[in-house]
């Protein structure tokens, strides 16, 4: 699904209601043309969120941010459903994923020796 038309939508404010009406559809059309086209609107939703989210995790100004309030700024009422999601999706714990995020920036930004 592309995204023309909802950029002024937040991913972490994604809805079904939301994302059909950019278009100007009902939702139960959004879903038979999602299902149509071989795509779950609620699969596309929650990945958006998770990207968002690990976007975040990385980011050093996130850095003093729990884990569970950036989970719940997208979206993700349930800690517990955020992690696993999460997992599933990139192979990795959100702690591993900050952890090496910000390994990755220090190194970046350390000066050779």
């Amino acid at each position: 699904m592309g995204d023309a038309g909802l950029a002024h939508i937040s991913p972490s404010r994604l809805t079904p209601q939301r994302v059909a009406r950019a278009p100007g559809v009902s939702v139960r059309t959004l879903y038979r043309l999602c299902e149509e086209g071989g795509l779950s609107l609620e699969k596309w939703v929650i990945r958006r969120r998770l990207e968002g989210a690990r976007e975040d995790l990385a980011a050093a100004e996130q850095a003093c941010r729990a884990v569970e309030a950036i989970a719940r700024s997208w979206g993700f009422a349930h800690p517990a459903h955020f992690f696993r999601r999460f997992r599933e999706t990139y192979g990795t714990r959100t702690s591993e994923w900050r952890r090496h995020s910000r390994n990755h920036l220090s190194r970046r930004a350390a000066p050779p020796p």
